[in-house]
């Protein structure tokens, strides 16, 4: 039985489980093929005393492969990378930050994830000062009775269920996505021992020796020259013997066969931890336009493992723990882990074209203008709100009519203005050539 000892819990007296006494067995990494697959499957779905050892033991084997292992971490690193903040009404609790961007943290977000690849996690918090625990073996959590059993395959050992600093998470009806990943890593792994062997058989030259089967001795020198020779492969047959190797007729002498076997269980494999085969190869082919619709899949997937993540992480239960290391958190108190999320350009573009026809047909909210666009309101935005509402009403307004200006008046030359008027009006034609002049003189403004 596990060590039961008692703390001060936050609030109130609760039991902590420590776990100290579970009797671990090795993992079975023996062969395996799609038979010990299935009856793994069928000891875990048993109604009455169901058994997940095999079936762990199993995901343990398969996560080894390349390309598995690829494409998990790739759905992992878009949440393990996002920023991520607990914020109270709106504002950021800077207190968490440091815990946030530790390494022991990271790594707990990390862990968080075999929620989904393999169905349940278990944590246990260490009581002290920082930020710590222990993860319980897999095999031992039985989430039907809610234990923590001492040895993998039994039933007898630690409730679980009300300790506050032990979380489980756990799916009972499901056994995480490694459940449909392991029949193509079973194959692929197959495959990839045949690929092995056929180019063992048919990728180098094999060479033949005879001798007289009545001659011991020859036989002898002629194996052992061969063996010196190299190791590709050779055989030793008497001259009387005769051996034929019948070679590749059926794939060309490539291997066309083992390759397509290869890349469909690598692109099984991509659709169920990612939706899609565009994952970490470009072997498949395709246009630009394929690789944008299923990278759109991609985003859909990481938004809901986010969604789950940010859940799990602003809990009460977790708060709880997060409480009793000294964080300023608690149940209830209205605050919540959120993460950062990309901009994607595309949709901003697409978001921003619509709001611009809404907003000219309707009145639309500030509040509504920053949830849309994900931007965080200013705290002064009120008082920013007011400038800019007098600084558009400023430029609406009609600017002033300028002032008309009089033209200053011309310079007139006086001398001779007066000759001009000097002249004789005798003469008719004198006359109206004065008056005319006069006339266009003060048109011009040169006098009044």
């Amino acid at each position: 039985m596990a060590k039961v000892k008692r703390v001060t819990a936050p609030e109130q007296q609760k039991v902590v489980v420590t776990m100290t006494e579970l009797i671990l067995q090795t993992i079975d990494r023996s062969r395996a093929d799609i038979s010990k697959w299935w009856n793994s499957l069928q000891r875990a779905e048993q109604i009455s005393y169901p058994n997940r050892t095999n079936l762990y033991d199993l995901y343990e084997r398969i996560i080894l492969d390349g390309h598995l292992t690829g494409i998990m971490d790739k759905r992992v690193k878009s949440v393990k990378n996002k920023k991520l903040h607990y914020k109270v009404n709106g504002n950021s609790v800077k207190e968490l930050d440091d815990l946030i961007k530790s390494i022991k943290f990271r790594e707990f977000i990390e862990l968080l994830f075999e929620k989904k690849s393999h169905g349940l996690v278990g944590f246990e918090f260490t009581i002290g000062t920082g930020f710590d625990y222990q993860v319980i073996p897999r095999k031992h959590i039985k989430p039907e009775a809610k234990i923590i059993a001492t040895e993998q395959n039994g039933w007898t050992g630690t409730s679980y269920e009300g300790v506050w600093n032990v979380m489980v998470l756990e799916d009972i009806k499901r056994f995480g996505f490694l459940l449909r990943c392991c029949p193509y890593a079973i194959l692929k792994s197959g495959s990839l021992s045949d690929l092995a062997q056929y180019i063992e058989l048919y990728g180098q030259p094999i060479r033949v020796g005879k001798y007289d089967a009545a001659d011991v001795e020859t036989k002898k020198e002629l194996k052992r020259a061969l063996k010196e020779a190299g190791a590709s492969l050779s055989i030793t047959i008497p001259s009387q013997a005769q051996i034929e190797i019948i070679g590749d007729n059926v794939t060309n002498g490539n291997g066309e066969v083992h390759k397509v076997m290869f890349n469909t269980c690598n692109n099984e494999m991509s659709i169920v931890v990612l939706g899609n085969t565009e994952t970490t190869s470009n072997d498949n082919g395709g246009s630009n336009a394929k690789s944008k619709e299923h990278g759109k899949q991609q985003k859909e997937i990481h938004k809901d493992d986010i969604a789950e993540m940010a859940n799990i992480l602003s809990s009460d239960a977790f708060k709880v723990i997060l409480q009793s290391y000294g964080y300023p958190v608690a149940p209830g108190d209205g605050g919540s882990f959120v993460f950062e999320m990309d901009i994607d350009l595309d949709e901003l573009k697409t978001k921003s074209e619509i709001w611009s026809v809404v907003s000219a047909k309707v009145p639309v909210a500030d509040d509504d203008w920053y949830t849309t666009f994900n931007i965080p309101k200013p705290a002064n935005y009120d008082a920013m709100r007011k400038k800019m509402d007098e600084e558009k009403a400023a430029q609406q307004q009609p600017a002033p009519a300028p002032t008309p200006t009089r033209k200053p008046k011309p310079k007139v030359n006086n001398q001779a203005f007066e000759e001009f008027e000097e002249l004789e009006d005798d003469e008719p034609i004198v006359k109206r050539v004065k008056g005319a002049a006069r006339a266009f003189l003060q048109r011009f403004g040169f006098f009044e």
